[in-house]
């Protein structure tokens, strides 16, 4: 029931956002229709291209943080679960999210149900930790230029990422678990609490695998602000590249607050940050640009999950 609650409100958030937004942008829309149409169809093509092209390492990225729990998948089967996490992310605003889909198959074909969620946990929060630790490197270069708010979100998120990590990899963190045993006794939700932890400590003795991660993950955030620059240059936006350097993690870090996957509070981020250095229209029209080819990524997924006849959505339920 708190799951369907709180489904229910990431959907209203987002759609009550949209809603705000698009009738703020009332008076600019035939300028905005302009923009969108007139975009160029090359530039646009090939951000949509790049941007596709990326999930092949962020699967490979999935793939070598399985291995660590002993589960062997193909590139191929960890791209298949990248687009379908796509599809479930941004196409079905319930609680069976992106993470949950690619946990629930990876444990259903490896029989490690404890493994494949901690891997799952360990790709999510490398990739989101990458990310903010982006955007506190460039919130030195905007700090006094920001609305304090969004200057304490970013430090407050970075705090608490840093506490995550050494929650999850801390040593004497796993001691303390154990020790708890004595209060809790061995209760069957004790004991699954125990071994997923377990699961996720274990990567603090792969530290090398970790730091290759968090290289995938840098190298591909990098190139998805390269992709927005490049929708930027096809709606013709006078916008330079340090800016997209700048601010798109900023945009990306205040987009992780609840929602669905970000929609409504991505969109008004760019139009907030870039809309003062290339005008609101052309910045809304730049941010349907974005919302567009992660819609076409998660098109793909949802046709890549109708063509598998093995996996079905009901199993979850």
């Amino acid at each position: 029931m708190k799951i369907k609650v709180l489904s229910l409100l990431r959907f209203a958030v987002s759609i009550s956002l949209v809603a705000l937004l698009f009738w703020m942008m009332r008076d600019k829309a035939g300028n905005i229709l302009n923009d969108l149409r007139s975009a160029d169809k090359f530039f646009y093509l090939l951000s949509a291209a790049i941007y596709l092209l990326t999930m092949v390492p962020l699967s490979y990225r999935f793939k070598i943080i399985l291995n660590v729990q002993g589960i062997r998948m193909t590139l191929k089967d960890t791209l298949y679960l990248t687009f379908i996490g796509y599809f479930f992310n941004n196409f079905l605003p319930t609680a069976i999210g992106g993470d949950a889909v690619k946990a629930y198959y990876a444990g259903k074909s490896s029989k490690k149900n404890a493994g494949s969620f901690a891997s799952v946990f360990m790709d999510r929060f490398v990739g989101l930790t990458s990310l903010v630790i982006i955007a506190m490197v460039m919130l030195i270069f905007k700090f006094g230029e920001l609305d304090r708010r969004f200057s304490y979100a970013i430090l407050i998120i970075f705090c608490l990422s840093a506490i995550a990590a050494f929650l999850i990899l801390s040593k004497s963190m796993e001691r303390w678990l154990i020790s708890c045993e004595m209060f809790f006794g061995r209760s069957r939700i004790f004991e699954k609490l125990k071994k997923a932890y377990g699961a996720l400590n274990d990567y603090r003795n792969h530290k090398a695998l970790l730091f290759k991660s968090f290289v995938i993950s840098f190298g591909t955030q990098l190139i998805g602000m390269a992709v927005f620059y490049l929708l930027s240059v096809a709606a013709h936006a006078n916008l330079s590249i340090f800016d997209v350097f700048v601010f798109m993690p900023i945009i990306a870090t205040v987009s992780m607050l609840p929602s669905i996957n970000g929609l409504g509070l991505r969109e008004g981020a760019m139009v907030y940050f870039f809309g003062p250095l290339i005008g609101a229209d052309k910045a809304f029209a730049v941010s349907m640009l974005w919302l567009s080819v992660l819609m076409i990524t998660s098109l793909i997924g949802s046709i890549v999950y109708a063509l598998n006849k093995h996996h079905n959505i009901k199993e979850m339920i």
